[in-house]
């Protein structure tokens, strides 16, 4: 909606509405004071001291079903099947934040590694181990832009 203030009036500033509960949010405030280059400093240093992209490899696996019952069982099964690996973890299974859609239950399994690491590899090789339902979804996102 920000993109599109104001632009049917010439020469005349848009105006945006910020809601809240979190007002002294550094993210808001960068916002608010329209200060990029902040942003983006704090950012880094936030995803560094996270272990996340650009300092880490990241892979989001996103599991459906339409029973909430199997894929908690197809999920914990999938956990069951994986192997560890030096420089590599495993988060979840978790909910993903969209947990149901279009009748589907979704859980989530992140994968962090080094950057050093082929981590695609690994994750191929776990996914085409385990023995999959045909009412199961799998997707795989390699470095996700969004964990929706």
């Amino acid at each position: 909606v920000s993109g599109r203030a104001g632009r049917h009036i010439k020469n005349k500033k848009g105006l945006v509405y910020l809601q809240t509960y979190n007002p002294d949010n550094s993210v808001i405030n960068t916002i608010k004071d329209m200060d990029r280059k902040r942003f983006l400093e704090e950012e880094l240093i936030f995803r560094k001291s996270a272990s996340m992209p650009p300092f880490k490899r990241l892979i989001s696996i996103i599991i459906s079903s339409k029973s909430e019952k199997e894929l908690n069982n197809f999920c914990f099964y999938m956990l069951g099947t994986w192997t560890n690996y030096n420089n590599v973890e495993i988060l979840g299974p978790a909910p993903a934040p969209l947990n149901y859609i279009r009748g589907r239950f979704r859980n989530r399994f992140l994968i962090r590694s080094e950057k050093n690491v082929n981590i695609q590899n690994i994750v191929r090789k776990w996914i085409d181990l385990i023995k999959k339902p045909k009412s199961i979804r799998i997707s795989v996102d390699v470095d996700p832009y969004n964990f929706l």
